[in-house]
């Protein structure tokens, strides 16, 4: 008898057939902020738990293109209206600083630190990150 592998794969999207989870839920209300402003990859470990590892982890790595100061604005100001927070200021211009220089940026929902989402601004210069970006696998829960 086969056993369960806990997905399947629809067209080219692996659907994963589980409970959504604490962490699936706030990654959730993250990217239903995200993806009114960019298009985004979450990568590394979330996508491991995802596909059925065991593991901890604290933050999700989230991959988004540079955008212009002004659509950064509106995407900062946005998650703070959804109860987010950002570990590198409440100014959106001060924070947009860290993202030009391409260093990443923290946001977790307010009053916690944990779990929370990492930030990484990329372009094309991004090598092996724009590649990631560039070549998806979509993947669905629940």
């Amino acid at each position: 008898m086969e056993k369960d592998p806990g997905y399947i794969v629809e067209g080219n999207t692996i659907a994963i057939n589980r409970e959504l989870t604490e962490l699936d839920l706030f990654i959730k209300k993250f990217i239903d902020v995200l993806k009114k402003h960019s298009d985004y990859l979450i990568v590394s470990g979330f996508v491991s738990i995802c596909s059925g590892r065991t593991r901890a982890t604290e933050d999700i790595d989230v991959l988004v293109p540079i955008m212009p100061k002004g659509k950064f604005k509106g995407l900062f100001d946005d998650l703070l209206k959804n109860d987010f927070w950002c570990y590198q200021g409440d100014d959106p211009y001060a924070v947009y600083s860290y993202v030009e220089r391409f260093s990443n940026v923290r946001f977790a929902m307010k009053g916690e630190m944990f779990p929370n989402i990492e930030f990484v601004p990329i372009d094309p210069t991004k090598r092996a990150k724009w590649f990631e970006f560039t070549n998806p696998q979509k993947m669905k829960i629940g």
